[in-house]
């Protein structure tokens, strides 16, 4: 992609311009720092997709629509931008962020995958992950860990950026190699997640498998013969106690007729004595002495008081035996009821066998171990498989780096030697640097700027090299700190021999008083100190582009 034009309108402030770019290395350039050098290269990252963290506050870019001319694959485009809504050459619909980036993505033909963040899932790649491997900010891009800082990519994976995106771009890995490092990741999740359970199973086991009865047997015709001894002794020992029941019975009809029996005798000699006792041998009035009649009546009912006292003294013994008859039926009983419910408890299998009830119980025991046992054997086997297939997918991935191995080296060797190269140049700069390692840069002034301009140097001349895909690259400054003379003209000196002089189409802000470091032809556009980024006079003409 060539940016040849870039258009800029504020329709709130009746503002606008437009600056024109060459396909190979332009120069923005002012007299002083403070005239809008960064806002307008910003300005084109962000119209292309970039999400920009550090807008100069008085550079109101949501209330403007920005207006991107470019070239690609032999093809005039355009891409327009009004805060998240973007509008392109090639579709008559308004694009959201996501929808812009799937096209922008595929226009560059770029349909990576990188994992988001705390996952093993793969998402397609937002333009703005792409875009800020090209883009060195002259704010956010000079501290902490290179090529991370440049663009909000928080939804994305901070292992993996920009790492992947610098892996795939460099052709080191295809999609197809992400594909099989997502699935073998979810894999693994998955495999872990099914050990686990597996242990637990396992830890649980003694609380599942009381005993083992899986041997158990049930003799059936054991149980036969065993169940009508049972029976035959039950019976017989029901018939006795119904016999004592019935005997029992007879001997408290007989007990009760017997007490009532004496009740009764009782009540009758008890007013046989009053009626004696009244019938007295002399008158207690007047002395007189009774009659024969009277002597008479009063012998007759001595001698029944004396008949009554003789058969209740019987009925008593009576009483007495019929009480001791009970008694000692009941103890039978007894002995007969103990005797019962002995043999119903002892009614066992042979030391081999099982009776009945627990027989029953370990039918429900065994299918709960049946149950136990299929879920971890399918658990087992489950893992075993994914297992299987996780050493299947390693085959695979293995295969795929063999195959891009001898570019990794190739490249890795390129970035050694670039480096080194850049490095000697510069006397703050160690040469402990790995090809692909990203890592917070701990140094500070001018130190630290020596070395994210050397890391940076070192990516931008690969990627010119190396790179799948086509965009021009911008260096908003090199400068955070003073350098004294000699360390200033080695620095432009590198980006001179990097930067500047490629065939590639590069970006490079710069105060005019640099000029005398930089060599070669480049297009030179100057934004003026006594005037603003955007006019007036430009703003009818323009206007009608963003409409």
């Amino acid at each position: 992609m060539i940016i040849k034009r870039f258009v800029i309108v504020d329709l709130n402030n009746k503002l606008a311009n437009e600056f024109n770019f060459s396909p190979n290395s332009n120069v923005i350039f002012s007299r002083n720092g403070t005239v809008g050098k960064s806002s307008l290269l910003k300005s084109i990252y962000y119209c292309l997709g970039m999400n920009i963290k550090n807008f100069t506050k008085t550079w109101n870019y949501n209330q403007m629509i920005f207006k991107v001319y470019f070239s690609h694959n032999n093809q005039d485009g355009w891409i327009i931008r009004h805060k998240n809504f973007y509008k392109v050459y090639d579709t008559d619909a308004h694009l959201s962020e996501s929808e812009y980036s799937r096209w922008f993505t595929k226009l560059l033909d770029m349909q990576i995958k990188i994992r988001i963040k705390d996952s093993e899932n793969l998402s397609q790649v937002h333009a703005a992950a792409i875009l800020s491997l090209f883009y060195v900010d002259q704010d956010s891009s000079w501290k902490g860990v290179p090529f991370r800082n440049t663009a909000n990519l928080n939804w994305y994976n901070s292992n993996d950026m920009p790492q992947s995106i610098f892996e795939y771009v460099l052709k080191l890995k295809s999609n197809e190699h992400l594909e099989k490092e997502e699935k073998r990741g979810r894999l693994k999740n998955e495999l872990s997640q099914l050990k686990n359970t597996c242990n637990s199973l396992k830890a649980l086991k003694d609380q599942f498998i009381l005993t083992d009865k899986r041997n158990l047997i049930l003799d059936e015709d054991g149980f036969k013969e065993d169940l009508k001894k049972y029976l035959l002794i039950l019976e017989s020992l029901n018939d006795k106690i119904s016999t004592y029941n019935e005997q029992i019975y007879k001997k408290q009809v007989e007990l009760d007729s017997l007490k009532l029996e004496l009740r009764e005798l009782n009540d009758i000699l008890k007013c046989n004595n009053k009626l004696y006792k009244n019938n007295s041998i002399k008158c207690s009035k007047c002395n007189s002495f009774l009659t024969e009649q009277q002597s008479e009546e009063r012998m007759k009912l001595d001698y029944s008081s004396f008949l009554l006292s003789l058969n209740i003294k019987e009925i008593e013994l009576k009483i007495n035996e019929a009480e001791q008859s009970i008694r000692s039926l009941l103890d039978k009983k007894l002995g007969l009821d103990k005797e019962y419910n002995k043999l119903s408890k002892q009614l066992q299998m042979k030391s081999s066998k099982s009776s009945i009830n627990e027989f029953i119980q370990s039918l429900g025991e065994t299918k709960s171990q049946d149950k136990y046992y299929k879920i971890l054997s399918d658990l087992e086997i489950k893992s075993s498989n994914i297992d299987d297939e996780i050493k299947k997918i390693d085959t695979e991935i293995k295969k795929l780096t063999i195959e891009q191995n001898n570019r990794r080296s190739e490249i890795d060797s390129y970035f050694t030697d670039t480096f080194n190269e850049l490095a000697s140049n510069l006397p703050s700069v160690d040469r402990d640097f790995k090809f692909l390692k990203f890592n917070h840069i701990k140094s500070s002034g001018s130190a630290l700027n020596q070395i994210f301009l050397v890391i940076y140097l070192t990516y931008i001349k690969i990627l010119m090299k190396y790179s799948s895909v086509e965009l021009p690259f911008v260096m908003d400054s090199i400068i955070k700190d003073e350098f004294n003379n000699d360390v200033l003209s080695r620095t432009y000196s590198l980006v001179n021999k990097i930067f500047l002089s490629s065939k590639k189409q590069t970006f490079f802000a710069a105060l005019d008083d640099k000029f005398k470091y930089l060599t070669g032809e480049c297009n030179k556009i100057e934004i003026k100190s006594d005037q603003k980024l955007l006019n007036k006079e430009s703003f009818d003409r323009l206007k009608n582009e963003i409409s």
